[in-house]
């Protein structure tokens, strides 16, 4: 499913970028915002499927974690998957017949594809397989960037997919209401899923990339770490700390395919993204394997997976991200920024000594009339 799901993923990722060339950043976020609005529509449905009367989970005797073992409840997850699986088919089918690509671009494949192909006229397949595997190798594979990327995507990720696995397990060792769970935290925070894409999408565009990377997984690594310890301040702690960690990793889905597309180029930018995304299969196996070795059933284990992830996700990515190369635009980006704040430093002097000046002016009118009643008295 996880590459299925990557192999759609990937024209969504390219075609608005095509269309929009000069602003990938901000196109991506509200691209990748679909997913947070998911979350808002799905999160809902889930439960109103699956748990409509709030059934509460069961204490199992021995551990801290709760599970559900009402048969009512349990019946219904093959409705609500077969409901999901005719609601997804058609938005998949309904996207894939309205999509479409900008005429330029168009043009630019065809002109690309018979250059390549009048190449290649002369090579036999093996060649042009073996022609097409040194151009990865030498464009994508030999490049510091691509691994960095694909980190960073890895860090990201394992973030991502240990959330998800585990806040609402977590969650419930503290909080007995599953209703809340699921409204206040799983629906609500999809509206901070979507802030979080388009607000780094465009900081990306602004913004040099090694900036706005380092600020996100230094927030990402605090808040995760820290994840923990508000279960002994309550539900509403760690309701807002949930808030703000869907307000921080979430830009990532929105940066790794703009800065993808900027470095690599139009062309090998959808096979970067591609070569990106086996770092899911890894993701899948580490976390996999750290709730293996932490989680066993107490409150306490979540703190040990918590610290991990965070670690071995965001901390990793901020520092493998400090060597990041820049590339010409941020140094742009980087320049206006400079530019910006020289014209708002200059513009406060000038209004400041523009007041100045006009105080020495009232004070100076001010003395001369004092002369002048001094001397009408006399």
């Amino acid at each position: 499913m996880q590459g299925f799901t990557n192999v759609a993923f990937i024209p969504c990722i390219e075609v608005p970028m095509r269309w929009f060339p000069k602003h990938r950043g901000l196109v991506m976020g509200i691209v990748v915002s679909g997913f947070g609005l998911s979350t808002l529509v799905f999160a809902p449905i889930q439960l109103a499927i699956t748990n409509p009367n709030n059934v509460k989970p069961d204490n199992v005797t021995g551990i801290d974690d709760k599970y559900f073992t009402d048969a009512d409840v349990l019946d219904r997850v093959h409705t609500l998957l077969y409901t999901q699986a005719a609601l997804f088919g058609s938005a998949f089918l309904l996207a894939t017949l309205m999509l479409t690509t900008p005429d330029d671009a168009v043009a630019s494949e065809e002109e690309s594809a018979a250059t390549a192909a009048a190449a290649r006229s002369d090579l036999g397949r093996m060649a042009r397989i073996k022609l097409r595997i040194l151009e990865y190798r030498t464009k994508i594979l030999s490049r510091r960037d691509f691994y960095i990327l694909f980190i960073t995507r890895f860090g990201f990720n394992l973030n991502s997919l240990t959330l998800g696995a585990t806040f609402k397990p977590f969650a419930q060792t503290f909080i007995a209401d599953d209703r809340y769970i699921t409204y206040a935290i799983g629906a609500v925070s999809a509206i901070f899923q979507i802030m979080s894409r388009m607000s780094y999408g465009l900081a990306v565009d602004l913004i040099p990339y090694k900036w706005v990377i380092c600020f996100q997984s230094l927030c990402l690594f605090s808040s995760f770490a820290s994840l923990y310890f508000t279960a002994a301040l309550g539900r509403a702690a760690f309701t807002l700390w949930m808030y703000f960690i869907f307000l921080t990793f979430p830009g990532i889905y929105a940066i790794i395919p703009a800065r993808a597309a900027e470095v690599f180029g139009p062309e090998l930018g959808s096979t970067v993204i591609g070569f990106i995304a086996f770092s899911d299969l890894l993701t899948v196996i580490v976390v996999f394997l750290a709730g293996k070795a932490f989680l066993h059933g107490q409150q306490r284990d979540y703190l040990h997976m918590f610290l991990f992830t965070a670690c071995c996700g965001a901390l990793v990515s901020f520092i493998i991200n400090l060597f990041f190369p820049p590339t010409k635009n941020d140094i742009t980006r980087k320049n206006n920024i400079k530019k910006r704040l020289t014209k708002l430093l200059v513009r406060k002097g000038t209004d400041s000594t523009t007041s100045g000046v006009d105080n020495i002016a009232f004070d100076k009118v001010k003395e001369e009339n004092k002369d002048n009643g001094a001397t009408s008295g006399q």
